[in-house]
C-alpha cells in the first residue's frame, strides 16, 4: 500500500477510516435517500461489534458513572498499552454515539428494513 501498488475503491463503513482519508466511503456512490438508508441500516451493524449495554431500568446517574469509566478505560495509557501489545484495533463509540445510532436503526420503516434483509439475502446466496 505505500507503494500504491494497491488501490482501495471505496470503504464499507459509516465513518472514513483515518488510516484512508482519500478512500471515498460506499455511502458516498449511493444515489437514492432510501438506498443510503438500507446502507446505513446494514452498515450499521460494523458500529456495535462488542457493545456494553445495561437493562433500560438502571438510574441514569448509574449509567452516567459507568459511561465515564469506560470511557476513562479507552484512554488509559496502561490499557491503550496492553491493546497494542495484544494488537487489538480499536475504534470505540461513546455511550452518547450509540444511543444516537440505535436509536436511528430502530427507527427505520419496515420497508427500509424488508429492503435491507433483502438486500442481504440477495446477497449471501
Amino acid at each position: 500500500m505505500k507503494d500504491s501498488k494497491v488501490r482501495f475503491l471505496a470503504q464499507l463503513a459509516m465513518t472514513k477510516n483515518p488510516d484512508f482519508p482519500d478512500v471515498p466511503l460506499i455511502l458516498d456512490y449511493i444515489k437514492t435517500p432510501q438506498e443510503k438508508q438500507v446502507a446505513e441500516l446494514i452498515l450499521s451493524a460494523q458500529a456495535w461489534g462488542r457493545p456494553f449495554v445495561m437493562p433500560p431500568d438502571v438510574p441514569k446517574d448509574r449509567v452516567e458513572a459507568m459511561r465515564k469509566a469506560f470511557e476513562a478505560m479507552v484512554k488509559d495509557a496502561k490499557f491503550l498499552a496492553e491493546a497494542k501489545k495484544l494488537r487489538m484495533d480499536l475504534d470505540v463509540l461513546s455511550g452518547a454515539e450509540m444511543d444516537t445510532l440505535l436509536k436511528r436503526v430502530y427507527s427505520s420503516s419496515p420497508d427500509i428494513v424488508d429492503a435491507a434483509r433483502k438486500s442481504i439475502s440477495e446477497n449471501t446466496r
